[in-house]
């Protein structure tokens, strides 16, 4: 018999509500946080997001927002670097030129190769 087994046999609380209990303990930190790292890239959207006027920007703004807020720890510091530099530029551009030579520039400043994709 499991030492697991032997507390369950002389507890008085049912064993699927201390599994709920144990369960709802562990989860919720897990939550909590995929909740402020939703938050945080929700408010980078709607922060940049004001005055686009192009989809390829759109994009681009969104995808910024998520690889720097999502999973910060997997990216490198120059990629968090070119995507701020994305979001700062990339507000109320009007032409798919313009977006291009953003890219264009902000991947030569910062990743040191140019644009890694394009909208």
């Amino acid at each position: 018999m499991t030492i697991i087994n032997m507390f369950l046999k002389d507890a008085l609380v049912p064993s699927s509500l201390l599994f709920s209990l144990v369960f709802s303990v562990l989860f919720f930190p897990i939550t909590a946080n995929a909740d402020l790292q939703q938050t945080a890239i929700d408010e980078c959207v709607l922060e940049h997001l004001v005055s686009s006027k192009l989809d390829s920007a759109a994009r681009l703004i969104t995808r910024s927002c998520e690889e720097n807020f999502h999973k910060p720890n997997f990216l490198t510091e120059r990629r968090k670097q070119y995507n701020a530099c994305l979001l700062r530029h990339l507000k109320g551009v009007e032409s798919e030129f313009a977006v291009h030579k953003i890219l264009q520039v902000c991947g030569k400043k910062h990743l040191r190769f140019g644009a890694p994709t394009r909208p």
